[in-house]
C-alpha cells in the first residue's frame, strides 16, 4: 500500500518528466522554473520520507527548500526584455496595459502583458465614472466577475483575476488568437454543417456547465464567441448573467428583459418569468446565424411586438434547400416558441444530427449541486489548450459585412434591450423588476 509520501514522490518524479516534452518558449520558461522547483523539493524530501508518513516534519523542510530557490538571471532579464518590448500604456498590478482589442459604452477590452510570466492577456476595463450614469450598470457592476469567476470550462474564456483602482475595474482574461466567430461567418458567408455542428456542440457544453452552476447567461449570441488558436468556441461577456437557485421540482425564475431582441426568447421579450431555456432559444439563433448566414427572425423597420409576433408563429427566414433535414429538425427544435416544449440543455445534445460522425459524447460538466439539471457525468472530451492573444481587429470590410450579414438594420442594433429600459416599460402585474435579476 502506497503511504502519502510515497504517492507525492511519484507525483513530483511525474512532473520531472513532464519537463521533457516539448512546448513554446514561453511554456518553456515556466516549465524550467517550475522544474527547478520540483527538484528542489525532492531533492530535500529524499531522505526524509518514511513509511509513518510524518507531514510534520516533511512540510517545514519543503518549504525551507522552496524559499532558497534562485531564479535564474537568464529568466529574469527575458521578461524584463519582454515587459520593455510590450508597447503599453500604464502598469496595474502586475499586468501592463496595452493596445485596445475592443470597445463597448461603459468598457473597453485591452491586450496586456503579466509581467512576472511574460504572458499575455485580455483585460476587460470597466469605467466607474461612466458605469455611474446607468443605475443598472452601476448596480450590478461586480456581479459579471463574481460569476465568471465561479465557472471554469474548456469553451467559456477564463477569468484569471480582478483589479480595482478610483476609477476602474480591471477583469484579467486569457486572451483567443482565433479571433471571434462572427468574423468567420462574414469571411465564408455561411459555414458548412460539419463545422457548425462541432462549433454547437462545444456551445452546448459550455451552457450545460453554465446551468449546472444555477447561472443563465442571458446573451448568447455570435458576437460573444470567440475562437481559439485551435479553433475551438469560447464563450465570453457575462455582464447580462444572473444565478437561480434550483430546489426540488420548482425553478427560481429570472424576469429582467434583456439581451439583444434578436436572440432572445419570445418569454424574455413578452417580459414573463422565465428559466435557463432562453439560453437553448439563443443558441438556435445562433446556429440559424452559422448554417444561413443570416437572423431567423427579423424586421424592417425594427418593432419589438412585430419580432415577438414572428418569433410566436414560426415565421422564419428562408433555409438554403442545401441544409440536411437534420440540421433543420435541430435547429426548429430550439427555435419551439413555447419554453414547455422546448428542449433542455441535455435533451438537445442527444439529437442524432448534432452526434453523427462523434464516437465521443459532448464534454458534460462534472457535477450540479445547485442546478437547473440532473447531475451530469464525467467529461469524455479533451480539454482544449489554452489560447494566444488574439489577432487584431480587421479591416473595415468586416463592419460592412458584419451589418448586412447578421444585423441587417441599425435599427436592430439599437434594440438591444437595456434592462432599466425593460423594467420601467414593463406593466404586467406578474412582473417584479428588480435590480437583482
Amino acid at each position: 500500500m502506497r503511504t502519502p509520501n510515497s504517492t507525492l514522490v511519484s507525483i513530483l518524479s511525474q512532473s520531472q518528466k513532464s519537463l521533457n516534452r516539448p512546448s513554446s518558449s514561453q511554456s518553456a520558461l515556466n516549465a524550467y522554473y517550475l522544474g527547478r522547483m520540483l527538484m528542489a523539493t525532492k531533492a530535500g524530501l529524499d531522505d526524509k520520507m518514511t513509511d509513518t508518513g510524518n507531514l510534520d516534519e516533511i512540510l517545514p523542510e519543503w518549504e525551507k527548500n522552496l524559499n532558497n530557490i534562485k531564479i535564474p538571471p537568464s529568466f529574469t532579464k527575458m521578461l524584463q526584455e519582454t515587459g520593455k518590448t510590450f508597447p503599453h500604456s500604464k502598469q496595474v498590478g502586475n499586468y501592463l496595459v496595452g493596445k485596445m482589442i475592443n470597445k463597448g459604452s461603459f468598457a473597453k477590452v485591452m491586450e496586456g502583458l503579466h509581467i512576472p510570466t511574460g504572458e499575455k492577456v485580455a483585460i476587460k476595463v470597466i469605467d466607474k465614472r461612466k458605469a455611474k450614469q446607468d443605475y443598472y450598470v452601476l448596480k450590478n457592476m461586480k456581479r459579471e466577475p463574481r460569476i465568471h469567476q465561479m465557472i471554469k470550462h474548456p469553451n467559456i474564456v477564463q477569468l484569471y483575476e480582478t483589479l480595482e483602482t478610483d476609477n476602474s475595474y480591471y477583469m484579467v482574461m486569457e486572451l483567443c488568437l482565433g479571433g471571434d466567430l462572427l468574423d468567420r461567418i462574414c469571411d465564408k458567408k455561411r459555414l458548412v454543417e460539419q463545422e457548425v455542428r462541432r462549433y454547437t456542440r462545444q456551445i452546448l457544453s459550455a451552457v450545460e456547465h453554465l446551468h449546472c452552476q444555477g447561472i443563465v447567461h442571458r446573451d448568447l449570441k455570435i458576437e460573444n464567441f470567440l475562437l481559439d488558436e485551435n479553433n475551438n468556441i469560447k464563450i465570453i461577456d457575462f455582464g447580462l448573467s444572473n444565478t437561480a437557485r434550483f430546489e426540488g421540482l420548482s425553478q427560481e425564475l429570472l424576469h429582467t428583459q434583456c439581451g439583444s431582441p434578436a436572440y432572445a426568447a419570445p418569454e424574455l421579450l413578452a417580459r414573463k418569468k422565465y428559466g435557463p431555456k432562453v439560453d437553448v432559444w439563443s443558441i438556435g439563433v445562433s446556429m440559424f446565424a452559422m448554417l444561413t448566414g443570416t437572423l431567423p427572425f427579423t424586421v424592417e423597420p425594427f418593432n419589438i411586438k412585430q419580432l415577438h409576433q414572428k418569433m410566436l408563429i414560426g415565421e422564419i427566414s428562408p433555409i438554403p434547400s442545401d441544409i440536411s433535414p437534420g440540421a433543420v429538425h435541430f435547429m426548429q427544435s430550439l427555435l419551439e416558441p413555447d419554453p414547455a416544449k422546448r428542449p433542455g440543455v441535455i435533451e438537445a445534445r442527444q439529437d442524432k444530427w448534432l452526434n453523427e460522425g462523434f464516437t465521443r459524447k459532448i464534454l458534460n460538466a462534472a457535477a450540479c449541486e445547485n442546478s437547473f439539471l440532473v447531475p451530469c457525468a464525467s467529461a469524455a472530451l479533451p480539454t482544449p489548450q489554452r489560447s494566444p492573444p488574439p489577432a487584431a481587429v480587421w479591416a473595415e470590410t468586416r463592419e460592412r459585412l458584419r451589418v448586412s450579414a447578421l444585423r441587417p438594420q441599425a435599427a436592430q442594433r439599437a434594440g438591444h434591450l437595456h434592462p432599466v429600459a425593460a423594467e420601467s416599460q414593463a406593466h404586467s402585474p406578474a412582473m417584479n423588476h428588480s435590480s437583482n435579476n
